[in-house]
């Protein structure tokens, strides 16, 4: 497969002067006054997408919507969308395969998808041949340098890692797939469940070839460099993943869920790994414009109880918050940085997509997080 620039692992940059730092935010935070919150506006709910939707743009800014169980793409513009051709597989699936993860290529024209029969590969429209990787995929992205894909530590058929002193969390592809990052060893199947959490990770493609990484369920972001290391850290809060107990409303628009994906031949929509419980997600989605990085934060994950965006200027370290007027949402969303705006779209299809103008966001009163402390030397991925 065709690869646009140099592998990570292959640095012709010149030397930044960048030195490595790492930031630890306390773990009570500021509460933005109401001044501080801005309202999301809805996107067209036409077309319809009766399956998963994904939201993502290039680097200069030109933003899509997919139609994961269609395969159909739209362009985005305020809040319109406009027909955009379709993603075309080299044979129709046997039975419906729709798509858990997207990711659009920071270049424009390739997408990489993880569905339930495992990763896809579409240059240009057209899907090419990508070999799987020999660890289990949780989640895929785009870095500088191609196809990134999160995986859980273990091999194939569910069995342990014994005899590695470390092994992948993330791999990139260049002719083959490689290393990015390590961690642990998956040591019984007793962990799985935790790793796994542990191992949903968020990608966004950065300025000079880098790349950030960020943890799903613990707010804890990575900014690596093309050789794959880690330039800064920006963590906030608790280091353990925290489960919590769902509440009745929860369980039976979770089962609705379940039944309707049944009736149509659909993957159940992501959730976490029990019936009653489940992780309490920090960080929904990322995106990045420019060198600034925006986070979504869950409504469970602010003391407001409401849904937040976080942005964050590793250049001068700013790290600020806005409240958001964005309906609460308990599943995956995505979320991109378009020429006029960040574009958010729920995982479900019928369940809402919206805009936040560029204009707002400027004009809007952040929130500065304050109480910064030294961090530790180091820190447990």
């Amino acid at each position: 497969m065709a690869q646009r620039t140099s592998a990570p692992l292959v640095v012709a940059l010149v030397v930044v002067s960048l030195l490595t730092t790492k930031v630890l935010f306390a773990a009570t935070l500021p509460v933005p006054g109401p001044h501080a919150t801005v309202r999301a506006l809805p996107i067209t709910s036409e077309p319809v997408v009766s399956g998963p939707q994904f939201i993502a743009a290039d680097r200069t800014g030109h933003a899509f919507l997919l139609d994961g169980a269609t395969l159909k793409l739209y362009a985005l513009r305020g809040d319109r969308l406009t027909a955009y051709g379709q993603l075309e597989r080299l044979s129709a699936p046997e039975r419906p395969n729709p798509v858990v993860f997207a990711a659009l290529s920071p270049f424009g024209g390739d997408w990489i998808l993880l569905t339930l029969a495992g990763l896809e590969y579409f240059q240009d429209g057209k899907q090419a041949t990508l070999p799987a990787p020999r660890w289990r995929a949780n989640s895929v992205g785009f870095g500088p340098f191609g196809p990134v894909v999160a995986v859980t530590p273990g091999i194939p058929g569910g069995e342990a890692t014994q005899s590695r002193k470390n092994a992948p969390s993330a791999v990139y592809f260049d002719d083959n797939w490689k290393t990015l990052r390590e961690s642990q060893p998956l040591r019984s199947l007793d962990e799985l469940s935790q790793m796994r959490l542990r191992r949903d990770l968020l990608f966004a493609a950065g300025e000079e070839n880098s790349l950030w990484l960020a943890h799903r369920f613990l707010y804890r972001v990575h900014r690596l460099n093309p050789a794959g290391k880690i330039e800064q850290t920006l963590e906030l809060g608790d280091r353990e993943i925290q489960p919590r107990e769902l509440s009745h409303e929860e369980i039976t628009l979770r089962e609705e869920r379940l039944a309707r994906a049944r009736e149509a031949g659909q993957p159940a929509p992501p959730q976490g790994f029990q019936h009653k419980s489940s992780p309490r997600k920090s960080i929904q989605a990322i995106a990045t414009d420019g060198g600034t990085l925006y986070l979504l934060l869950a409504a469970q994950a602010t003391e407001t109880g409401k849904p937040a965006l976080d942005r964050w200027d590793p250049a001068t370290q700013r790290h600020e918050r806005l409240n958001l007027n964005l309906p609460p949402y308990s599943g995956r969303r995505t979320m991109a940085a378009g020429r006029d705006g960040l574009y958010i779209a729920n995982y479900e299809g019928d369940s809402g997509r919206w805009r936040i103008p560029w204009t707002t966001l400027v004009e809007a009163t952040w929130v500065a997080i304050a109480d910064l402390e030294a961090p530790p030397e180091k820190s447990e991925e």
